[in-house]
């Protein structure tokens, strides 16, 4: 009779564990579901560098000179400017949150 009381309470103890786990497996997914959907437009975005486009600020009569590194800069901080509101419009909704 206690051996088998034990019995049930140590399974019981374990499907409690494995709903656990199988929920902090969940959220962990969830929240890298997040960050890769905010990173597969920053991908597509910074894959146009290496392709052969129309680059914008570009002189016409010298097709590989810039005056500045201002381009560069301008299109990469509009990425990153463009990944952090993303970024903190998913904490702010608790896409993100520490679980804490």
């Amino acid at each position: 009779m206690v051996l088998s009381r034990a019995h049930a309470n140590y399974s019981g103890q374990l499907a409690l564990r494995a709903n656990r786990i199988t929920h902090d497996v969940g959220v962990f997914s969830s929240r890298w579901l997040v960050l890769m959907g905010l990173m597969l437009p920053l991908q597509v975005a910074t894959m146009a560098f290496g392709q052969n486009i129309r680059v914008p600020w570009k002189h016409s009569d010298e097709p590989l000179r810039f005056d500045s590194d201002a381009p560069w800069l301008g299109i990469m901080g509009a990425i990153l400017l463009t990944f952090a509101a993303c970024l903190a419009l998913a904490w702010s909704r608790s896409y993100l949150s520490l679980g804490i």
